[in-house]
């Protein structure tokens, strides 16, 4: 039995009503079903996390996620970040048996 990777999510303050972070984390939870997307947790071990923005700003606090070899993400709701991150998360889980 296979076990499920865990990828850890943290959500910016949403200051940009335009963009649905949800909903791009939704379509990524479609997109990977080998992985479990769960709201990071300090001191927790993930393949990768994601740090979903909404601008530029990038003011979502990551640094108590910060571990040695934990990959970190970061998504805005631009075209090149979100496919940076498809493509991190490809490489870096295992491909589901579909």
């Amino acid at each position: 039995m296979e076990q499920t990777v865990q990828v850890g999510v943290r959500y910016c303050g949403g200051c940009n009503p335009r963009f649905d972070r949800v909903a791009l984390v939704r379509e990524l939870v479609r997109r990977f079903p080998q992985a479990a997307f769960s709201p990071a947790q300090p001191g927790s071990r993930y393949a990768a996390v994601l740090a979903v923005c909404g601008c530029s700003a990038q003011c979502v606090g990551v640094s108590d996620l910060a571990l040695p070899g934990q990959p970190l993400l970061w998504v805005r709701d631009d075209g090149p970040s979100l496919f940076a991150a498809r493509q991190a998360l490809e490489e870096l889980l295992p491909r589901s048996g579909t």
